[in-house]
Protein backbone atom coordinates (compact mmCIF):
# COMPACT_ATOMS: atom_id res chain seq x y z
CA UNK A 1 0.00 0.00 0.00
CA UNK A 2 1.86 3.10 -0.96
CA UNK A 3 1.41 6.40 1.53
CA UNK A 4 2.13 6.68 4.73
CA UNK A 5 2.32 3.51 7.08
CA UNK A 6 -0.93 2.89 8.54
CA UNK A 7 -1.22 2.80 12.53
CA UNK A 8 2.72 3.54 13.05
CA UNK A 9 3.90 3.89 16.78
CA UNK A 10 2.53 7.50 18.25
CA UNK A 11 5.87 9.60 19.60
CA UNK A 12 4.73 11.42 22.89
CA UNK A 13 1.81 9.00 23.05
CA UNK A 14 1.62 8.96 26.87
CA UNK A 15 1.76 12.88 27.30
CA UNK A 16 -2.03 13.43 28.23
CA UNK A 17 -2.44 13.83 31.75
CA UNK A 18 -4.98 10.64 32.78
CA UNK A 19 -6.73 12.93 34.92
CA UNK A 20 -8.61 14.31 31.89
CA UNK A 21 -10.36 10.98 30.64
CA UNK A 22 -13.17 11.08 33.56
CA UNK A 23 -13.69 14.45 32.28
CA UNK A 24 -13.95 13.29 28.95
CA UNK A 25 -16.02 10.29 29.43
CA UNK A 26 -18.27 12.85 31.63
CA UNK A 27 -18.56 14.79 28.20
CA UNK A 28 -19.17 11.76 25.74
CA UNK A 29 -21.95 10.43 28.51
CA UNK A 30 -24.22 14.06 27.92
CA UNK A 31 -22.58 14.41 24.26
CA UNK A 32 -24.85 11.31 23.46
CA UNK A 33 -27.92 12.28 25.69
CA UNK A 34 -27.61 15.40 24.03
CA UNK A 35 -27.47 14.09 20.07
CA UNK A 36 -29.85 11.14 21.31
CA UNK A 37 -32.75 14.08 21.20
CA UNK A 38 -32.11 14.92 17.95
CA UNK A 39 -34.93 12.62 15.44
CA UNK A 40 -33.70 13.73 12.24
CA UNK A 41 -30.24 11.69 11.09
CA UNK A 42 -29.11 13.91 8.58
CA UNK A 43 -29.62 16.81 11.77
CA UNK A 44 -27.85 14.58 14.15
CA UNK A 45 -24.77 13.93 12.13
CA UNK A 46 -24.39 17.93 11.53
CA UNK A 47 -24.26 18.11 15.54
CA UNK A 48 -21.71 15.16 15.40
CA UNK A 49 -19.43 17.33 13.46
CA UNK A 50 -20.15 20.56 14.93
CA UNK A 51 -20.14 19.15 19.45
CA UNK A 52 -17.16 16.91 17.91
CA UNK A 53 -15.07 19.64 17.27
CA UNK A 54 -16.33 21.61 20.24
CA UNK A 55 -17.11 19.23 22.91
CA UNK A 56 -13.95 16.71 22.64
CA UNK A 57 -11.35 18.66 21.14
CA UNK A 58 -11.47 17.17 17.45
CA UNK A 59 -10.05 19.33 14.47
CA UNK A 60 -11.26 18.62 11.47
CA UNK A 61 -14.03 16.07 11.34
CA UNK A 62 -15.89 14.42 8.01
CA UNK A 63 -18.93 11.69 8.25
CA UNK A 64 -19.34 9.69 5.81
CA UNK A 65 -22.44 6.67 5.31
CA UNK A 66 -21.65 3.03 4.07
CA UNK A 67 -24.35 1.61 1.86
CA UNK A 68 -26.33 -1.84 3.26
CA UNK A 69 -24.13 -3.62 1.31
CA UNK A 70 -20.80 -2.59 2.34
CA UNK A 71 -19.24 -1.83 -0.58
CA UNK A 72 -19.64 2.03 -1.07
CA UNK A 73 -19.23 5.17 0.97
CA UNK A 74 -21.57 8.82 0.84
CA UNK A 75 -20.44 11.79 1.68
CA UNK A 76 -22.71 13.69 4.36
CA UNK A 77 -21.10 16.66 6.13
CA UNK A 78 -17.43 17.57 5.94
CA UNK A 79 -15.05 20.43 7.74
CA UNK A 80 -13.13 22.84 5.02
CA UNK A 81 -9.47 24.18 5.23
CA UNK A 82 -11.08 27.67 7.24
CA UNK A 83 -13.34 25.34 9.62
CA UNK A 84 -16.84 25.69 8.60
CA UNK A 85 -19.16 22.58 8.25
CA UNK A 86 -20.22 21.54 4.89
CA UNK A 87 -22.29 19.53 3.00
CA UNK A 88 -20.08 16.79 1.42
CA UNK A 89 -22.50 14.84 -0.75
CA UNK A 90 -20.56 15.19 -3.42
CA UNK A 91 -17.90 12.95 -2.17
CA UNK A 92 -19.01 9.51 -2.94
CA UNK A 93 -17.26 6.18 -4.25
CA UNK A 94 -16.26 2.83 -3.82
CA UNK A 95 -14.32 1.61 -0.44
CA UNK A 96 -12.51 -1.26 -2.40
CA UNK A 97 -11.11 1.84 -4.86
CA UNK A 98 -9.61 4.06 -1.69
CA UNK A 99 -6.79 2.50 0.23
CA UNK A 100 -7.53 4.00 3.44
CA UNK A 101 -11.02 3.11 3.95
CA UNK A 102 -10.15 -0.38 2.28
CA UNK A 103 -7.11 -0.02 5.15
CA UNK A 104 -10.29 0.30 8.43
CA UNK A 105 -12.73 -2.52 6.75
CA UNK A 106 -9.62 -4.90 6.42
CA UNK A 107 -8.10 -4.37 10.09
CA UNK A 108 -10.03 -5.23 13.16
CA UNK A 109 -9.20 -2.14 14.73
CA UNK A 110 -12.09 0.52 15.24
CA UNK A 111 -9.60 3.38 14.43
CA UNK A 112 -7.06 3.59 11.08
CA UNK A 113 -4.41 6.47 11.34
CA UNK A 114 -1.77 8.42 9.27
CA UNK A 115 0.95 10.56 10.07
CA UNK A 116 2.27 12.95 8.02
CA UNK A 117 -0.28 12.26 5.42
CA UNK A 118 -1.74 14.39 2.98
CA UNK A 119 -4.46 16.47 3.93
CA UNK A 120 -7.78 17.35 1.74
CA UNK A 121 -9.76 19.98 0.89
CA UNK A 122 -12.64 17.98 -0.92
CA UNK A 123 -10.37 16.95 -3.72
CA UNK A 124 -7.53 19.90 -3.16
CA UNK A 125 -4.68 18.90 -1.09
CA UNK A 126 -4.42 21.76 1.37
CA UNK A 127 -1.56 20.38 3.92
CA UNK A 128 0.15 17.62 5.42
CA UNK A 129 -0.58 15.81 8.97
CA UNK A 130 -2.36 13.45 10.74
CA UNK A 131 -5.97 11.93 9.63
CA UNK A 132 -7.80 9.16 10.86
CA UNK A 133 -10.60 7.06 10.07
CA UNK A 134 -13.02 5.77 13.14
CA UNK A 135 -16.19 3.39 12.31
CA UNK A 136 -19.34 4.06 13.72
CA UNK A 137 -20.34 0.71 14.75
CA UNK A 138 -23.17 -0.99 16.55
CA UNK A 139 -22.85 -5.29 17.32
CA UNK A 140 -21.35 -6.29 13.90
CA UNK A 141 -22.44 -3.90 11.65
CA UNK A 142 -20.47 -0.55 10.67
CA UNK A 143 -23.11 2.31 9.49
CA UNK A 144 -20.61 4.95 8.49
CA UNK A 145 -17.17 6.25 9.38
CA UNK A 146 -16.01 9.76 10.47
CA UNK A 147 -12.55 11.17 9.58
CA UNK A 148 -10.64 13.74 11.53
CA UNK A 149 -7.28 15.58 10.86
CA UNK A 150 -5.16 18.18 12.48
CA UNK A 151 -5.07 20.64 9.61
CA UNK A 152 -6.68 23.40 11.62
CA UNK A 153 -4.44 23.08 15.25
CA UNK A 154 -1.74 21.21 14.23
CA UNK A 155 -1.94 19.08 17.59
CA UNK A 156 -0.18 15.97 17.52
CA UNK A 157 -2.09 12.62 17.90
CA UNK A 158 -2.48 10.75 20.94
CA UNK A 159 -3.06 7.82 21.76
CA UNK A 160 -5.62 9.22 23.94
CA UNK A 161 -7.16 11.30 21.11
CA UNK A 162 -7.00 7.68 19.72
CA UNK A 163 -9.96 5.87 22.81
CA UNK A 164 -11.80 9.02 22.19
CA UNK A 165 -12.69 9.14 18.13
CA UNK A 166 -12.82 4.95 19.29
CA UNK A 167 -15.40 5.96 21.45
CA UNK A 168 -17.36 8.38 19.86
CA UNK A 169 -17.32 6.04 17.08
CA UNK A 170 -18.94 3.47 19.14
CA UNK A 171 -21.39 5.89 20.75
CA UNK A 172 -22.58 7.47 17.06
CA UNK A 173 -22.97 3.82 15.65
CA UNK A 174 -25.29 3.26 18.71
CA UNK A 175 -27.15 6.60 18.24
CA UNK A 176 -27.47 6.07 14.35
CA UNK A 177 -28.84 2.08 15.12
CA UNK A 178 -31.29 3.35 17.69
CA UNK A 179 -32.05 6.33 15.37
CA UNK A 180 -32.74 4.35 12.15
CA UNK A 181 -34.51 1.73 14.34
CA UNK A 182 -36.91 4.49 15.34
CA UNK A 183 -37.31 5.95 11.83
CA UNK A 184 -38.39 2.27 10.56
CA UNK A 185 -40.66 1.87 13.14
CA UNK A 186 -42.27 5.10 12.49
CA UNK A 187 -41.95 4.56 8.68
CA UNK A 188 -43.91 1.02 9.27
CA UNK A 189 -46.31 2.61 11.85
CA UNK A 190 -47.35 5.77 9.27
CA UNK A 191 -47.45 2.53 6.53
CA UNK A 192 -49.38 0.47 8.19
CA UNK A 193 -51.53 3.83 8.55
CA UNK A 194 -51.45 4.22 5.25
CA UNK A 195 -52.43 0.84 3.99
CA UNK A 196 -55.31 1.07 6.46
CA UNK A 197 -56.35 4.23 5.59
CA UNK A 198 -56.09 2.40 1.82
CA UNK A 199 -58.31 -0.82 3.02
CA UNK A 200 -60.92 1.46 3.80
CA UNK A 201 -60.84 3.56 0.74
CA UNK A 202 -60.49 -0.25 -1.59
CA UNK A 203 -63.29 -1.14 0.26
CA UNK A 204 -65.21 2.43 -0.93
CA UNK A 205 -64.28 2.03 -4.24
CA UNK A 206 -65.05 -1.90 -4.31
CA UNK A 207 -69.00 -0.36 -2.99
CA UNK A 208 -69.02 1.94 -5.76
CA UNK A 209 -67.46 -0.03 -8.57
CA UNK A 210 -69.74 -3.12 -7.85
CA UNK A 211 -73.35 -0.53 -8.21
CA UNK A 212 -71.34 0.07 -11.80
CA UNK A 213 -74.10 -2.35 -14.80
CA UNK A 214 -72.10 -1.63 -17.72
CA UNK A 215 -68.47 -3.02 -17.88
CA UNK A 216 -67.55 0.17 -19.63
CA UNK A 217 -68.40 2.01 -16.94
CA UNK A 218 -66.78 -0.31 -14.44
CA UNK A 219 -63.04 -0.41 -16.70
CA UNK A 220 -63.35 3.58 -16.82
CA UNK A 221 -64.27 4.02 -13.35
CA UNK A 222 -61.51 1.26 -11.86
CA UNK A 223 -59.21 3.59 -13.40
CA UNK A 224 -60.14 6.91 -12.38
CA UNK A 225 -61.07 5.59 -8.58
CA UNK A 226 -57.82 3.92 -8.47
CA UNK A 227 -55.73 7.14 -8.99
CA UNK A 228 -58.48 9.75 -7.08
CA UNK A 229 -58.55 7.26 -4.16
CA UNK A 230 -56.06 5.17 -3.63
CA UNK A 231 -53.54 7.22 -4.94
CA UNK A 232 -51.91 5.33 -7.86
CA UNK A 233 -50.27 7.13 -10.50
CA UNK A 234 -50.53 6.03 -14.06
CA UNK A 235 -52.49 3.05 -14.71
CA UNK A 236 -53.82 0.80 -17.70
CA UNK A 237 -56.97 -1.91 -17.34
CA UNK A 238 -55.87 -4.94 -19.92
CA UNK A 239 -57.85 -7.82 -20.36
CA UNK A 240 -57.26 -11.35 -22.21
CA UNK A 241 -59.36 -12.59 -25.56
CA UNK A 242 -59.17 -16.11 -24.98
CA UNK A 243 -60.18 -17.00 -28.25
CA UNK A 244 -57.54 -14.86 -29.98
CA UNK A 245 -55.18 -15.02 -27.44
CA UNK A 246 -54.97 -11.22 -27.41
CA UNK A 247 -54.51 -8.79 -24.53
CA UNK A 248 -57.72 -6.32 -25.28
CA UNK A 249 -57.33 -2.54 -23.67
CA UNK A 250 -60.14 -1.54 -21.96
CA UNK A 251 -58.92 2.26 -20.31
CA UNK A 252 -55.45 3.87 -19.35
CA UNK A 253 -54.06 7.14 -18.33
CA UNK A 254 -51.83 8.99 -21.02
CA UNK A 255 -48.59 10.87 -19.57
CA UNK A 256 -50.70 14.31 -18.78
CA UNK A 257 -52.97 11.72 -16.86
CA UNK A 258 -55.95 12.18 -18.28
CA UNK A 259 -58.44 8.95 -19.04
CA UNK A 260 -57.47 7.45 -22.06
CA UNK A 261 -59.61 4.97 -24.13
CA UNK A 262 -57.81 1.89 -24.99
CA UNK A 263 -60.28 0.00 -26.40
CA UNK A 264 -59.02 -0.18 -30.02
CA UNK A 265 -55.46 -1.75 -28.23
CA UNK A 266 -54.74 -5.33 -29.35
CA UNK A 267 -52.25 -7.03 -28.95
CA UNK A 268 -50.78 -11.55 -28.98
CA UNK A 269 -50.12 -12.29 -25.18
CA UNK A 270 -46.88 -14.26 -26.39
CA UNK A 271 -45.24 -10.57 -26.99
CA UNK A 272 -45.97 -9.28 -23.64
CA UNK A 273 -42.62 -11.48 -22.15
CA UNK A 274 -43.12 -10.01 -18.29
CA UNK A 275 -46.62 -11.18 -18.31
CA UNK A 276 -46.58 -14.39 -19.56
CA UNK A 277 -43.59 -15.20 -17.19
CA UNK A 278 -45.52 -14.14 -14.59
CA UNK A 279 -48.70 -16.22 -15.68
CA UNK A 280 -46.17 -19.33 -15.99
CA UNK A 281 -44.78 -18.64 -12.46
CA UNK A 282 -48.39 -18.09 -10.99
CA UNK A 283 -47.52 -14.63 -9.92
CA UNK A 284 -49.93 -11.88 -8.19
CA UNK A 285 -47.80 -9.01 -8.19
CA UNK A 286 -44.24 -7.56 -9.89
CA UNK A 287 -42.43 -4.49 -9.66
CA UNK A 288 -40.16 -3.43 -11.84
CA UNK A 289 -37.69 -0.14 -11.51
CA UNK A 290 -35.70 2.30 -13.53
CA UNK A 291 -37.64 0.82 -17.01
CA UNK A 292 -38.52 2.39 -20.26
CA UNK A 293 -42.43 3.49 -19.55
CA UNK A 294 -44.43 3.55 -23.17
CA UNK A 295 -47.98 4.93 -24.12
CA UNK A 296 -49.45 3.19 -27.25
CA UNK A 297 -46.33 1.58 -28.06
CA UNK A 298 -44.13 4.65 -27.97
CA UNK A 299 -41.39 5.60 -25.21
CA UNK A 300 -42.54 8.55 -22.95
CA UNK A 301 -40.06 8.13 -20.10
CA UNK A 302 -38.57 5.69 -17.84
CA UNK A 303 -39.24 4.98 -14.01
CA UNK A 304 -40.94 2.26 -11.92
CA UNK A 305 -43.41 0.14 -13.39
CA UNK A 306 -45.78 -2.61 -11.84
CA UNK A 307 -48.24 -5.37 -12.79
CA UNK A 308 -51.16 -7.27 -11.15
CA UNK A 309 -52.61 -10.41 -12.58
CA UNK A 310 -56.52 -10.59 -12.31
CA UNK A 311 -57.37 -14.23 -11.07
CA UNK A 312 -60.26 -16.21 -12.08
CA UNK A 313 -59.73 -19.48 -10.19
CA UNK A 314 -56.66 -21.12 -11.74
CA UNK A 315 -57.28 -18.49 -14.84
CA UNK A 316 -56.27 -15.36 -15.44
CA UNK A 317 -58.72 -12.33 -16.99
CA UNK A 318 -56.41 -10.33 -17.04
CA UNK A 319 -53.82 -8.27 -15.52
CA UNK A 320 -53.40 -4.09 -13.93
CA UNK A 321 -51.03 -2.28 -14.57
CA UNK A 322 -49.30 0.89 -13.25
CA UNK A 323 -46.42 2.67 -13.55
CA UNK A 324 -44.79 6.15 -12.15
CA UNK A 325 -44.39 8.79 -14.96
CA UNK A 326 -46.44 11.26 -13.67
CA UNK A 327 -45.54 11.63 -10.00
CA UNK A 328 -42.15 10.24 -10.27
CA UNK A 329 -42.17 8.23 -6.89
CA UNK A 330 -40.60 5.48 -6.29
CA UNK A 331 -42.86 1.99 -5.42
CA UNK A 332 -42.62 0.66 -2.06
CA UNK A 333 -43.53 -3.11 -1.02
CA UNK A 334 -47.04 -1.29 0.27
CA UNK A 335 -47.91 0.32 -3.89
CA UNK A 336 -47.20 -3.64 -4.54
CA UNK A 337 -49.43 -5.36 -1.95
CA UNK A 338 -52.31 -2.32 -2.47
CA UNK A 339 -52.01 -3.24 -6.56
CA UNK A 340 -52.18 -6.66 -5.79
CA UNK A 341 -55.37 -6.65 -3.94
CA UNK A 342 -57.15 -4.06 -6.66
CA UNK A 343 -55.86 -6.59 -9.17
CA UNK A 344 -57.68 -9.42 -6.86
CA UNK A 345 -60.89 -7.27 -6.38
CA UNK A 346 -60.97 -6.06 -10.14
CA UNK A 347 -60.83 -9.72 -11.32
CA UNK A 348 -63.88 -10.74 -8.58
CA UNK A 349 -65.92 -7.68 -9.92
CA UNK A 350 -65.48 -8.33 -13.89
CA UNK A 351 -65.97 -12.44 -13.30
CA UNK A 352 -69.44 -11.57 -11.48
CA UNK A 353 -70.44 -8.92 -13.66
CA UNK A 354 -69.46 -11.41 -16.52
CA UNK A 355 -71.62 -13.81 -15.02
CA UNK A 356 -74.72 -11.43 -14.53
CA UNK A 357 -74.49 -10.40 -17.90
CA UNK A 358 -74.33 -14.20 -19.01
CA UNK A 359 -77.50 -14.75 -16.86
CA UNK A 360 -79.10 -11.90 -18.13
CA UNK A 361 -78.95 -13.71 -21.43
CA UNK A 362 -80.09 -16.18 -20.75
CA UNK A 363 -83.03 -15.25 -18.87
CA UNK A 364 -83.55 -12.59 -21.82
CA UNK A 365 -83.39 -15.90 -24.17
CA UNK A 366 -85.49 -17.61 -21.86
CA UNK A 367 -87.92 -14.85 -21.95
CA UNK A 368 -87.34 -14.48 -25.84
CA UNK A 369 -87.98 -18.59 -26.30
CA UNK A 370 -91.38 -17.77 -24.28
CA UNK A 371 -92.78 -14.66 -26.17
CA UNK A 372 -91.70 -17.10 -29.65
CA UNK A 373 -93.91 -19.51 -28.26
CA UNK A 374 -96.85 -17.20 -27.49
CA UNK A 375 -96.17 -16.09 -31.12
CA UNK A 376 -96.36 -19.40 -32.68
CA UNK A 377 -99.22 -19.97 -30.71
CA UNK A 378 -101.42 -16.43 -31.56
CA UNK A 379 -100.12 -16.60 -34.82
CA UNK A 380 -101.53 -20.48 -35.46
CA UNK A 381 -105.04 -19.33 -34.22
CA UNK A 382 -105.37 -16.44 -36.31
CA UNK A 383 -104.16 -17.99 -39.36
CA UNK A 384 -106.79 -20.83 -38.10
CA UNK A 385 -109.50 -18.36 -37.30
CA UNK A 386 -109.58 -17.20 -40.60
CA UNK A 387 -108.75 -20.22 -42.53
CA UNK A 388 -111.72 -22.22 -40.57
CA UNK A 389 -114.14 -19.08 -41.63
CA UNK A 390 -113.16 -18.47 -44.83
CA UNK A 391 -113.93 -23.06 -45.64
CA UNK A 392 -116.93 -22.90 -44.11
CA UNK A 393 -117.76 -19.46 -45.54
CA UNK A 394 -116.64 -21.18 -49.05
CA UNK A 395 -118.71 -24.39 -48.06
CA UNK A 396 -122.05 -22.36 -47.82
CA UNK A 397 -121.79 -20.93 -50.43
CA UNK A 398 -121.40 -23.64 -52.48
CA UNK A 399 -124.22 -25.34 -51.22
CA UNK A 400 -126.71 -22.61 -51.25
CA UNK A 401 -128.72 -20.74 -53.48
CA UNK A 402 -129.81 -17.65 -51.60
CA UNK A 403 -127.81 -14.94 -53.43
CA UNK A 404 -128.37 -12.96 -49.71
CA UNK A 405 -126.88 -14.49 -47.82
CA UNK A 406 -123.89 -15.48 -49.97
CA UNK A 407 -123.64 -12.19 -50.20
CA UNK A 408 -123.21 -11.35 -46.72
CA UNK A 409 -120.77 -14.65 -46.45
CA UNK A 410 -118.66 -12.78 -49.19
CA UNK A 411 -118.67 -10.29 -46.87
CA UNK A 412 -117.76 -12.11 -43.96
CA UNK A 413 -114.40 -13.59 -46.53
CA UNK A 414 -113.33 -10.42 -47.20
CA UNK A 415 -113.30 -9.45 -43.68
CA UNK A 416 -110.85 -12.39 -42.99
CA UNK A 417 -109.20 -12.44 -46.16
CA UNK A 418 -108.09 -8.55 -44.77
CA UNK A 419 -107.12 -9.63 -41.60
CA UNK A 420 -104.74 -12.13 -43.23
CA UNK A 421 -103.38 -9.87 -45.61
CA UNK A 422 -103.07 -7.46 -42.18
CA UNK A 423 -101.14 -9.78 -40.19
CA UNK A 424 -98.65 -10.66 -43.21
CA UNK A 425 -97.91 -7.51 -43.92
CA UNK A 426 -97.32 -7.10 -39.87
CA UNK A 427 -94.79 -9.61 -40.57
CA UNK A 428 -93.10 -8.60 -43.41
CA UNK A 429 -92.96 -5.35 -41.73
CA UNK A 430 -91.36 -6.41 -38.62
CA UNK A 431 -88.94 -8.36 -40.49
CA UNK A 432 -87.66 -5.86 -43.14
CA UNK A 433 -87.56 -2.98 -40.03
CA UNK A 434 -85.11 -5.02 -38.06
CA UNK A 435 -82.62 -5.59 -40.71
CA UNK A 436 -83.38 -1.63 -41.90
CA UNK A 437 -80.28 1.17 -41.03
CA UNK A 438 -81.81 3.75 -43.54
CA UNK A 439 -84.92 4.18 -45.62
CA UNK A 440 -85.84 5.62 -48.26
CA UNK A 441 -87.33 8.91 -47.56
CA UNK A 442 -89.18 12.12 -49.14
CA UNK A 443 -91.34 14.54 -47.71
CA UNK A 444 -94.65 13.37 -45.79
CA UNK A 445 -97.73 15.42 -44.72
CA UNK A 446 -98.57 13.47 -41.56
CA UNK A 447 -102.07 15.24 -41.60
CA UNK A 448 -102.55 13.15 -44.96
CA UNK A 449 -101.50 9.79 -43.56
CA UNK A 450 -104.19 10.37 -40.13
CA UNK A 451 -106.88 11.16 -42.58
CA UNK A 452 -106.22 7.51 -44.65
CA UNK A 453 -105.62 5.92 -41.38
CA UNK A 454 -108.77 6.76 -39.82
CA UNK A 455 -111.30 6.45 -42.91
CA UNK A 456 -109.45 3.16 -43.09
CA UNK A 457 -110.14 2.00 -39.00
CA UNK A 458 -113.55 3.77 -39.42
CA UNK A 459 -115.71 1.07 -39.67
CA UNK A 460 -114.00 -0.80 -36.38
CA UNK A 461 -114.74 2.42 -34.77
CA UNK A 462 -118.30 2.71 -35.03
CA UNK A 463 -118.58 -0.93 -34.44
CA UNK A 464 -117.60 -0.25 -30.94
CA UNK A 465 -119.69 3.13 -30.70
CA UNK A 466 -116.27 5.17 -30.00
CA UNK A 467 -116.25 8.94 -30.00
CA UNK A 468 -112.98 9.92 -31.95
CA UNK A 469 -111.81 13.49 -30.98
CA UNK A 470 -109.12 14.78 -34.05
CA UNK A 471 -107.24 18.16 -34.26
CA UNK A 472 -104.39 18.08 -37.00
CA UNK A 473 -103.02 21.04 -37.35
CA UNK A 474 -103.37 22.72 -40.65
CA UNK A 475 -99.84 24.29 -40.57
CA UNK A 476 -98.49 21.36 -39.75
CA UNK A 477 -94.89 21.66 -41.28
CA UNK A 478 -93.97 17.80 -43.22
CA UNK A 479 -91.54 15.46 -42.04
CA UNK A 480 -89.21 13.95 -43.71
CA UNK A 481 -89.43 10.00 -43.94
CA UNK A 482 -90.84 6.40 -45.56
CA UNK A 483 -94.68 7.57 -46.42
CA UNK A 484 -95.76 3.66 -46.31
CA UNK A 485 -94.10 3.02 -42.66
CA UNK A 486 -95.02 6.13 -41.21
CA UNK A 487 -98.66 5.04 -42.03
CA UNK A 488 -98.30 1.54 -40.67
CA UNK A 489 -97.12 3.18 -37.29
CA UNK A 490 -100.16 5.39 -37.38
CA UNK A 491 -102.45 2.57 -38.13
CA UNK A 492 -100.90 0.46 -35.40
CA UNK A 493 -101.44 3.11 -32.62
CA UNK A 494 -105.09 3.71 -33.61
CA UNK A 495 -105.63 0.34 -33.92
CA UNK A 496 -104.42 -0.52 -30.76
CA UNK A 497 -106.37 2.31 -28.78
CA UNK A 498 -109.37 0.67 -30.76
CA UNK A 499 -108.55 -2.43 -29.70
CA UNK A 500 -108.54 -2.01 -25.70
CA UNK A 501 -111.09 0.80 -25.17
CA UNK A 502 -114.80 -0.46 -24.61
CA UNK A 503 -117.67 0.63 -26.14
CA UNK A 504 -118.85 4.24 -25.64
CA UNK A 505 -115.04 5.01 -24.93
CA UNK A 506 -113.12 7.62 -26.59
CA UNK A 507 -110.10 7.70 -28.61
CA UNK A 508 -108.09 11.62 -29.24
CA UNK A 509 -105.92 12.30 -32.15
CA UNK A 510 -103.49 15.10 -32.12
CA UNK A 511 -101.00 16.49 -34.72
CA UNK A 512 -98.87 19.98 -34.20
CA UNK A 513 -95.88 21.21 -34.42
CA UNK A 514 -93.47 22.97 -31.94
CA UNK A 515 -89.92 24.98 -33.24
CA UNK A 516 -88.74 22.16 -35.76
CA UNK A 517 -89.99 19.07 -33.65
CA UNK A 518 -93.88 17.26 -35.28
CA UNK A 519 -95.43 16.09 -31.61
CA UNK A 520 -98.27 13.06 -32.24
CA UNK A 521 -100.83 11.78 -29.75
CA UNK A 522 -103.02 8.96 -29.67
CA UNK A 523 -104.80 8.88 -26.27
CA UNK A 524 -107.29 6.33 -25.25
CA UNK A 525 -110.03 5.83 -22.20
CA UNK A 526 -108.97 1.64 -22.23
CA UNK A 527 -108.09 -0.93 -20.05
CA UNK A 528 -104.94 0.83 -19.52
CA UNK A 529 -101.58 -0.53 -19.11
CA UNK A 530 -99.58 -2.00 -15.60
CA UNK A 531 -96.34 -0.52 -14.41
CA UNK A 532 -94.97 -3.55 -15.45
CA UNK A 533 -95.96 -4.51 -18.20
CA UNK A 534 -95.67 -0.96 -19.58
CA UNK A 535 -91.90 -2.00 -19.42
CA UNK A 536 -92.28 -4.25 -22.04
CA UNK A 537 -95.00 -3.42 -24.13
CA UNK A 538 -92.44 -2.67 -27.26
CA UNK A 539 -91.27 -5.83 -27.12
CA UNK A 540 -91.40 -7.96 -30.21
CA UNK A 541 -94.77 -10.53 -29.41
CA UNK A 542 -95.07 -9.10 -26.08
CA UNK A 543 -98.69 -9.11 -25.04
CA UNK A 544 -99.78 -8.54 -21.53
CA UNK A 545 -102.07 -11.10 -20.08
CA UNK A 546 -105.03 -8.08 -19.53
CA UNK A 547 -104.73 -7.28 -23.40
CA UNK A 548 -104.85 -10.71 -23.97
CA UNK A 549 -107.82 -11.27 -22.24
CA UNK A 550 -109.65 -8.47 -23.98
CA UNK A 551 -108.65 -9.20 -27.21
CA UNK A 552 -107.90 -12.62 -28.34
CA UNK A 553 -106.29 -12.08 -31.54
CA UNK A 554 -103.26 -10.41 -32.03
CA UNK A 555 -99.36 -11.41 -32.43
CA UNK A 556 -97.73 -8.83 -30.01
CA UNK A 557 -95.87 -6.71 -33.20
CA UNK A 558 -97.85 -3.84 -33.65
CA UNK A 559 -96.28 -1.66 -30.93
CA UNK A 560 -92.88 -2.90 -31.62
CA UNK A 561 -93.29 -1.89 -35.34
CA UNK A 562 -94.40 1.37 -34.50
CA UNK A 563 -91.09 1.88 -31.91
CA UNK A 564 -88.52 0.53 -35.00
CA UNK A 565 -90.39 3.18 -37.32
CA UNK A 566 -89.85 5.87 -34.57
CA UNK A 567 -86.64 4.93 -34.13
CA UNK A 568 -85.63 4.88 -38.07
CA UNK A 569 -87.23 8.30 -38.50
CA UNK A 570 -84.64 9.80 -35.75
CA UNK A 571 -87.75 10.08 -33.29
CA UNK A 572 -88.42 9.75 -29.65
CA UNK A 573 -91.70 7.61 -28.49
CA UNK A 574 -93.06 7.47 -25.26
CA UNK A 575 -96.13 5.84 -23.22
CA UNK A 576 -98.42 7.10 -20.11
CA UNK A 577 -100.92 4.96 -18.32
CA UNK A 578 -103.32 4.14 -15.52
CA UNK A 579 -105.10 0.98 -15.11
CA UNK A 580 -108.84 1.82 -15.98
CA UNK A 581 -108.47 5.25 -17.50
CA UNK A 582 -106.53 4.68 -20.21
CA UNK A 583 -103.21 5.12 -22.37
CA UNK A 584 -101.38 7.89 -24.43
CA UNK A 585 -98.61 7.65 -26.63
CA UNK A 586 -96.58 10.29 -27.65
CA UNK A 587 -94.28 10.33 -30.59
CA UNK A 588 -91.71 13.36 -31.56
CA UNK A 589 -90.44 13.80 -35.04
CA UNK A 590 -87.96 16.17 -36.75
CA UNK A 591 -89.70 18.32 -39.02
CA UNK A 592 -87.93 18.16 -42.64
CA UNK A 593 -86.27 21.04 -42.94
CA UNK A 594 -83.85 19.70 -39.85
CA UNK A 595 -83.73 16.13 -40.10
CA UNK A 596 -80.20 14.65 -41.29
CA UNK A 597 -81.00 11.28 -42.69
Amino acid sequence: MSGPPLNPPLPNSDSTPTTQIPNILKTLYFLSIELGRIQDLDDMLYQVIVRGRQDLGIDRMGIFLISEDGQDYQGIYGTNKDGIVHDARALRGKIANDSFFSALFNTTDRVAYRLDAPLYDGHEQVGVGWNTLTSMWHGDQIFGIFAADNLLNGTPLTSLMLEVLNLYGAMLGHLIARLRTEQALRINEENSRRFGENLRHLHEVTMQLSLLDDPADLYRQAIILGRTRLGFDRMGLFLMDKTTKEIVGTFGTDPKGEISDLRDYRLPISQHAGVAEMLESRKYAEIWPDVTLYEAGVPVGTGWNAIAILWDGDESIGWLACDSLIRGDAFTPQTLELLTLYGTTLGHLITRRRAEITRSEMVLEREKLQMMGTFVANISHDLKTPLSVLRNSLYLIDHSVDTVKNKQRMGVMQLQIDHLDHLIQDLLLISRLEYSLTLETTEVNLNHLFERAIQDILPSIEGKRLHLDVQLDPQLPPVRGAEQELYRAILNLIENAVNYTPSDGTIKVRCYADVDTVHIEVSDTGIGISGQDIKHIFDRYYRAETARATVHTGTGLGLSIVKRVVELHQGEIAVNSQIGEGTTFQILLPCAAVANF
